[in-house]
């Protein structure tokens, strides 16, 4: 456990401490961005790993469940396949809160295709994938493996609202307007409109073929931390 949870603080104080807080700015200043964000990119993924490593260790030993009610079955793959589609969705389009897509802001079709739906799209796939494990599986690792990750994608999404507003002033209060943090908000109070063929075949194609090798690896996997 404490590999699990050194992990997880690791993750949470690079991602709240070093990118969105105090340091991130005397670091850029003295690196410049292209550096720093390949720097973050790389020391993301090691602190990812560190953490998957200690969820691993920590779930070998079968430990208590906090709780024994789940939702339905089905009600866990919708969410799994929604975050999939998010997710994936939110990789493949074009997003001024994305980095290095900044400028994009202001181009006058941005908000279109999945940016409809939320202008954080990745990140709220990140965090229902996160909500929907621990829904499935309420033990310790799994609440501090995933309740990291849900509270940084969804407190991110406020956090990359803020970053943007100050940066980018005007135009990226213009982009919000048009669009929504939570999802559908923005269609919901018709701001925006839903339009499926913007978001295209290809997005939901290949969270089709995500989504079944990931069910394929809990399936081969679950043996290994059960």
């Amino acid at each position: 456990m404490i590999v699990l949870v050194s992990g997880a603080i690791a993750f949470f104080v690079l991602h709240r401490v070093v990118s969105a807080g105090p340091l991130r700015a005397p670091l850029v200043k003295r690196c410049g961005e292209p550096v720093f964000l390949r720097l973050f990119g790389l020391a993301s993924l090691l602190c990812l790993i560190w953490l998957t490593i200690g969820y691993w260790l920590a779930s070998g030993d079968a430990p208590p469940l906090r709780w024994t009610s789940r939702p339905q079955g089905w009600v866990m793959w919708a969410l799994q396949f929604a975050s999939v589609f998010l997710i994936t969705g939110g990789a493949l389009v074009r997003n001024p809160g994305t980095a290095g897509m900044t400028d994009s802001v202001s181009e006058p079709d941005i908000a279109r295709g999945m940016l409809r739906v939320t202008r954080h799209p990745f990140l709220w796939g990140v965090g229902i994938m996160a909500i929907t494990h621990i829904l499935t599986r309420p033990d310790d690792p799994t609440l501090i493996y995933f309740g990291t990750l849900a509270i940084l994608a969804l407190t991110g999404t406020v956090s990359i609202d803020r970053k943007r507003r100050l940066r980018l002033g005007d135009a990226w209060i213009a982009f919000e307007q048009k669009t929504s943090n939570i999802p559908f908000a923005a269609i919901l109070t018709a701001r925006q409109t839903l339009r499926p063929r913007e978001i295209g075949l290809t997005p939901f194609g290949v969270s089709v073929g995500l989504f079944l090798v990931v069910a394929v690896l809990h399936w081969l996997l679950s043996p290994l931390v059960t």
